[in-house]
């Protein structure tokens, strides 16, 4: 599997992650807001090749209004195998049209699941 592969299954369970709290492609239109990846450091600890049958563990590691500190962890099925490990910082923005994107608060709602699930993370160390 090439490096953009693994980093673009990174991206979707990002996505994934956070359409538990709401962040849907239907919440990007109303609101024109979305997530950016400021930085993103990936590991690479074993290869894996078509046919693999892969799963990625999110765990939330640090939060503010605006940002999230995420670590994902890929690992085979069936197996306590990591394959992958992705640091990444991700930041909650707010695109209006003819303007530059900037970071924007979370919406209470959103915020408080994310704030609740930071709490949970930390006190299972997932």
């Amino acid at each position: 599997m090439a490096p953009f592969a693994f980093n673009l299954a990174f991206s979707r369970a990002t996505d994934d992650f956070f359409a538990l709290f709401g962040l849907t492609p239907a919440y990007r239109d109303e609101t024109l807001c979305t997530i950016y990846t400021l930085e993103a450091r990936t590991r690479f600890l074993e290869d894996c090749h078509a046919g693999d049958d892969i799963h990625v563990d999110c765990r939330l590691i640090d939060l503010d209004a605006k940002r999230t500190h995420l670590v994902l962890t890929m690992y085979r099925d069936g197996t306590a195998q990591e394959v992958s490990r992705q640091e990444a910082l991700i930041m909650h923005m707010r695109r209006d049209p003819g303007s530059l994107p900037v970071g924007a608060p979370f919406p209470p709602a959103m915020f408080a699941g994310l704030s609740a699930t930071l709490i949970d993370h930390r006190d299972r160390g997932a």
